[in-house]
């Protein structure tokens, strides 16, 4: 929120009128998907095989966040591998 504005609702509380903001407050926004646009396997329904976990999916804390990706971790896989490296599998083989 403007600077102006948090020191309009300081001045507005009892007591502070007269006081002084050393340095504004700020808030960070994060993007996130939505619940209803995943699968319970934490897929994509927009993105097919693309898996999601932890802060992006609108979790707050670390500790719930952590436990999103240790739980998507461990789920078998949904996609057989073999598709997977199909798709992005070199045209040739090569050995570095």
């Amino acid at each position: 929120m403007p600077e102006e504005i948090q020191l309009k609702m300081l001045h507005s509380v009892a007591g502070l009128q007269h006081a002084e903001l050393m340095r504004p407050g700020y808030a960070i926004e994060y993007d996130v998907i939505e619940p209803w646009q995943l699968t319970a396997t934490m897929e994509t329904k927009i993105v097919k095989n693309l898996f999601t976990a932890g802060q992006m999916n609108g979790t707050s804390g670390y500790e719930e966040a952590a436990g999103q990706g240790i739980m998507r971790a461990l789920m078998p896989p949904c996609v057989p591998r073999t598709s997977l490296a199909s798709r992005y599998a070199a045209p040739t083989p090569t050995l570095g």
